[in-house]
């Protein structure tokens, strides 16, 4: 299945595809996200169709996906200051993990942000997610000691960031 894939970005028209992949992002794994199904799913589609036009151009925001041709990852990047993105949304479908595919989501965005002019990204990572954390650390990125709360009881977003190389 992950030969026949690829990363890019997406279109300002799948906004409905990527909808659906956050959701089923939210739903599947919870605890890793600083936001949730049920506040998510009420959002109208006006913020998802504003959402995938503006991950979809410019130098501000990006959503890429992994496509199988589904729809089955996805990380999204906005700009925070002149030099720094903040890194969002990561998530890959459990049928298609270990494989590489969160690491080229990762390594596509990164591509797309040391283009847009940013020299750093940052992040936050659920205390939990250990999985996610030794990506993370594969990846180049370091903890930074900065955390924030997570809407779910007993858990905190731990900070990452990583120097990009242009």
């Amino acid at each position: 299945m992950t030969q026949n894939f690829e990363i890019r970005r997406v279109k300002s028209d799948e906004w409905r595809e990527l909808r659906v992949l956050r959701l089923r992002a939210l739903k599947t794994d919870p605890l890793p996200f600083g936001s949730t199904y049920e506040e998510t799913s009420q959002r109208p589609d006006s913020f998802w169709q504003s959402l995938a036009e503006s991950g979809a151009a410019g130098s501000e925001h990006a959503v890429f996906a992994a496509c199988f041709p589904l729809m089955l990852g996805m990380v999204r990047a906005d700009r925070m200051s002149a030099e720094t993105f903040g890194i969002y949304s990561m998530w890959v479908s459990p049928e298609i993990r270990k494989r590489g595919v969160a690491e080229k989501l990762l390594t596509e965005i990164e591509k797309w942000i040391a283009e847009s002019g940013g020299k750093f990204c940052e992040l936050f990572v659920a205390d939990q997610a250990v999985a996610a954390q030794s990506l993370y650390l594969h990846c180049g990125y370091a903890y930074n000691g900065k955390t924030d709360d997570s809407p779910h009881k007993g858990i905190t977003e731990l900070g990452m960031t990583k120097a990009i190389r242009h």
